[in-house]
């Protein structure tokens, strides 16, 4: 039997193919899948995701909460204790965004390195249960960083979840790489909630048609496209139209 500072992870490796998530695009589906099977073989318990167009955090990590779109299984008491912004000051976070690596909560090499303001996270993160887990990231088609995953251990044992990651972490993030790419587009319908024909206007102008061709191919007025596309710019939190496509693109809207 395989272990790892005591933790039984026989089988875990032929769980962790691509294979094995569900053929659904239902999010709530997807998402049980995925905390069941990392709490099952991984130790992990509490799962963060998030993803973004590359270029749309805008260089300021405490806004890219906005811009994206995300999901988390964290406790409650603990979100609130972040005033609602996960990312607030999460060194670890961070250099996985910056580096395009996976991170580790609980590295000492990292907490050195820790400003005043992500020493005061980290503290808030060990009353909370949160010390231990691991930052991994995911990429855009084209190779670049665009957001990533939170584990958070469930034993809160670092040496146990380091056997882990030392063992396991290429297949997890294989794994959450090929979890994102199924993940992303439904996750994304869920949060911006566009309707059929929004989704008609935008994947007319998406494919280089000027709204008044998108009315006049759709069977509209001009001035219907133009609220159409209003309405989208505001659903996906996007300054102009260009903004709103890049997203659609990025999230498999259109």
């Amino acid at each position: 039997m395989n272990k790892i500072h005591n933790f039984d992870l026989s089988g875990f490796p032929g769980l962790l193919t691509p294979l094995a998530i569900p053929a659904s695009d239902d999010v709530e589906t997807l998402w049980s899948w995925l905390e069941s099977t990392l709490r099952a073989k991984a130790d992990v318990e509490g799962l963060f995701y998030l993803a973004y167009p590359v270029g749309d955090a805008g260089g300021d990590p405490e806004q890219l909460i906005e811009r994206a779109i995300w999901k988390t299984s964290y406790p409650q008491h603990y979100l609130d204790a972040l005033y609602g912004n996960p990312l607030t000051d999460d060194h670890s976070a961070l250099h996985m965004l910056n580096t395009g690596q996976m991170s580790r909560w609980h590295d000492p090499a990292e907490h050195a390195k820790m400003t005043p303001g992500e020493k005061r996270r980290a503290r808030i993160d060990a009353e909370h249960g949160m010390a231990v887990g691991a930052c991994f990231p995911i990429f855009n088609s084209r190779g670049r960083i665009c957001g990533g995953f939170g584990l958070r251990s469930a034993s809160q044992d670092a040496a146990r979840f380091d056997g882990v990651l030392d063992a396991f972490g290429a297949q997890i993030g294989q794994l959450l790489i090929a979890f994102d790419a199924r993940f992303r587009g439904p996750l994304a319908q869920t949060v911006y909630r566009l309707s059929p024909q929004e989704q008609r206007v935008l994947a007319s102008v998406a494919g280089g048609q000027a709204a008044d061709r998108t009315a006049h191919a759709l069977g509209l007025k001009p001035k219907t496209v133009e609220a159409y596309l209003r309405s989208v710019r505001g659903k996906t939190q996007s300054l102009n139209t260009a903004e709103a496509v890049a997203k659609a693109i990025f999230f498999n809207l259109v």
